[in-house]
């Protein structure tokens, strides 16, 4: 890779970026950040070190900000490119889908997992999550209110996680409305104690089984 001149100063910021976002104290070098980027989850430790911004250049590789930048866009999902001045921002704007919680979350698979848990996580074996959404307790009016109604068609299989039932669902009607590649839920003894299930299954013309345990 070329390697050039850059401003000392640049890095500084990078590493206070990342310190303001894991709430650390550790110093990094160049060759260090783009872990460190990736390592990122929301979770702030302490108070973070913040560097004084030094004069001065030096000579780098720019493979070391292809690293961070990737790192960057592997945190917030976006396909931009970022110039070296523009990476602590970057950094700083990232944000965690954290708490405790009703999820629905995507896997690449094809998958649509619900779970009640701290963060977005899934207990599917070697799930890659895609995109996650916040389950309204109280339901929804319409099929189009449901936040993950644009990946409808994406869906082949629904699993309610051990923990969903906690997270205190009340409607689940419109929830699988249009699913039209859906073939299977699983885990659906978590819905007990849901009270209303209004074509919950409408269009759902792949359907074949809803499993549950008990």
């Amino acid at each position: 890779m070329a390697i050039g001149t850059i401003d000392k100063g640049v890095f500084t910021d990078i590493a206070n970026a990342i310190r303001v976002q894991n709430g650390g104290t550790e110093r990094y070098r160049p060759a260090e950040m783009a872990s460190a980027v990736l390592a990122l989850d929301g979770t702030k430790e302490g108070a973070p070190y913040q560097a004084a911004t030094t004069a001065g250049i030096g000579v780098i590789s720019d493979s070391v900000f292809t690293e961070i930048a990737d790192a960057i866009r592997a945190q917030n999902g976006l396909a931009e490119t970022y110039t070296p001045a523009e990476m602590a921002p970057a950094i700083l704007a990232l944000t965690w889908d954290v708490g405790i919680k009703m999820r629905a979350i995507l896997l690449t698979d094809g998958t649509l997992e619900f779970n009640y848990r701290d963060g977005r996580s899934s207990d599917v074996p070697g799930a890659v999550i895609v995109d996650a959404w916040e389950v309204d307790a109280a339901g929804y009016s319409t099929a189009s209110a449901r936040p993950w109604d644009d990946v409808k068609l994406d869906v082949k299989r629904v699993v309610l996680d051990d923990d969903f039932s906690a997270g205190g669902l009340e409607n689940a009607s419109y929830f699988f409305t249009g699913f039209t590649e859906l073939v299977e839920i699983r885990g659906f003894e978590q819905m007990q104690g849901v009270s209303n299930f209004n074509q919950a299954f409408t269009s759902c013309s792949s359907l074949e089984t809803i499993y549950a345990t008990e």
